[in-house]
């Protein structure tokens, strides 16, 4: 007792390698995506935005060139391009694409997220790629490979077989699924009615896909059998 306070020593002895913790407040650790909020205020407010894109209907959408150039190499050229109109007018004309649509490229361009749960990932995707925006199509496929199933295969795979330089798994994963269930695809609209009037130069794959997916279950049923006997035998 010193005081009026209390004074304890306490020998603390440590075994093993020492490590570092960094131990967060809990005011920190709520805050940890307070960036990507920020961002996603940021986009929203429109305050200094330097960048007009007009979409369908004459829809216009505000962004800020820094960051748009920073996430997009494609952007960037054509905002900073000497001959480029973009970078004389600062404005970016989609006429034909839904501003809705675009508005989910700019969230993931300023956050890495977007909401993919609508009909756009096909759309998405197609812009992600004209942009170079690899994480935005890796995601976009991704959810559209969450959708596969044998109504959908057929019209899948065409789109794939179009986008197959930036996503050839998502060609080769649908193409693998209408082969494993050519019994059922083959009698739905999207073969009957639009692959094998649209993308014809696809049947010999698919065809040749089924045949191998037959021959390998074949051998596994061959296997099967051998394996039986050998159990008889012992």
């Amino acid at each position: 007792m010193l005081n009026d306070r209390v004074i304890l020593q306490v020998d603390i002895t440590v075994f093993g390698a020492a490590e570092n913790h960094v131990i967060i407040p809990q005011q920190l650790a709520s805050s940890s995506n307070s960036l990507q909020n920020d961002l996603a205020s940021f986009l929203a407010s429109g305050d200094d935005a330097d960048v007009i894109i007009t979409c369908a209907k004459g829809v216009e959408l505000h962004a800020h060139s820094t960051i748009l150039s920073i996430r997009s190499d494609v952007l960037r050229a054509m905002l900073n391009g000497n001959q480029m109109k973009e970078a004389q007018t600062k404005t970016i004309e989609l006429n034909d694409v839904d501003p809705a649509a675009f508005e989910q490229v700019l969230n993931y361009i300023y956050t890495d997220e977007c909401d993919l749960s609508g009909g756009f990932p096909q759309v998405l995707l197609q812009l992600g790629d004209y942009y170079n925006i690899r994480g935005l199509v890796e995601n976009c496929a991704s959810a559209l490979l969450s959708t596969l199933c044998v109504e959908n295969c057929c019209d899948l795979l065409m789109f794939a077989d179009t986008h197959k330089l930036c996503v050839p798994e998502l060609r080769e994963v649908t193409l693998c699924y209408a082969a494993d269930y050519f019994s059922d695809v083959q009698y739905t609209k999207g073969f009957l009615e639009r692959l094998i009037v649209n993308a014809s130069h696809l049947l010999p794959e698919i065809y040749g896909q089924v045949q191998g997916t037959r021959k390998r279950k074949r051998n596994d049923d061959d296997d099967d059998d051998n394996d039986d006997d050998d159990d008889d035998d012992d």
